[in-house]
């Protein structure tokens, strides 16, 4: 009885493993096919345009070069030379069905943990380490400001995050970036602000943010947005900046500030909208 059952679970076991290869293969063989028709299906019902090059298949992981996304409410197509998914194999046994992603776009890299449910999707392990100069050409477009902005030096951002799957809305999670050899400016003037801690963390309805330049102690800032049913360049922002000016090393910078007599810090209102914020000082 033993030998038989024996018998039966090594051809059980051969029987998988043959039906999983020549499912591999078929999907090998037109998986361009599948890939393409599954994005044709993302396009017509987000009302993104989505298309790549070339797809490989290294191993049990997929590699697409040149991917390219393209909305309406973009201010460019974006173009990311290298996209890899790699698939947590034994998350698929505990019915996690976690994949890792991995994104290339000019340099700059991104890389997360994703998975999902029937309404959520689910961002852990998110990295990314890039230029900030290139990140603001996405950014500074839906800022209505009368002046031109700069920003540059580069940026390391770690956190995790929860998407509403069919809005795409943040729905709870935390960010945290160090922003390296901080610059900003406008009208051709930019400042030297140090290296930049910047906090998000929150949940729908109540994000709360902080800034500072850690035990330097030349800038402070913190406060909150509120999450709408909107565009996030027209979610309300509100805080405090306070800017200790006996830390300021750019001489470039005290001079751009007005005279503040025997005053040493200036204290700022923030509020308005993500893509039209003011500042307005404390007297």
């Amino acid at each position: 009885m033993n030998i038989g059952k024996a018998s039966f679970s090594k051809w059980h076991l051969a029987f998988i493993f043959l039906a999983a290869l020549l499912l591999i293969s078929v999907i090998r063989f037109d998986v361009d096919g599948l890939v393409r028709g599954e994005l044709d299906q993302l396009s017509s019902r987000y009302g993104v345009q989505l298309d790549f090059d070339e797809l490989s298949l290294p191993g049990l992981s997929a590699d697409f070069s040149h991917v390219s996304v393209n909305a309406s409410n973009l201010p460019e197509v974006l173009i990311f030379e290298k996209v890899k998914l790699v698939p947590e194999w034994g998350s698929f046994l505990t019915g996690d069905n976690i994949v890792d992603l991995d994104l290339e776009r000019q340099g700059d890299r991104a890389s997360a943990a994703v998975t999902q449910t029937d309404d959520k999707i689910f961002l852990k392990h998110m990295h990314f380490a890039g230029d900030v100069g290139r990140i603001s050409r996405l950014v500074i477009p839906y800022l209505n400001s009368p002046f031109p902005v700069s920003v540059s030096g580069s940026l390391e951002a770690d956190g995790e995050m929860t998407l509403n799957r069919i809005s795409g809305g943040p729905e709870q999670g935390k960010v945290v970036a160090h922003w390296f050899g901080a610059k900003a400016g406008t009208m051709g003037a930019e400042f030297a602000l140090g290296d930049l801690l910047m906090e998000l963390q929150g949940e729908v309805g109540r994000w709360r943010w902080r800034l500072s330049d850690g035990d330097v102690g030349m800038i402070e800032a913190n406060g909150s947005m509120e999450q709408l049913a909107a565009p996030v360049a027209m979610w309300p922002v509100q805080g405090l900046v306070v800017i200790d000016v006996t830390k300021i090393n750019d001489p470039y910078l005290i001079a751009w500030l007005p005279d503040m007599g025997a005053e040493k810090k200036i204290r700022l209102r923030l509020s308005g909208t993500i893509s039209r914020p003011r500042l307005d000082r404390i007297k």
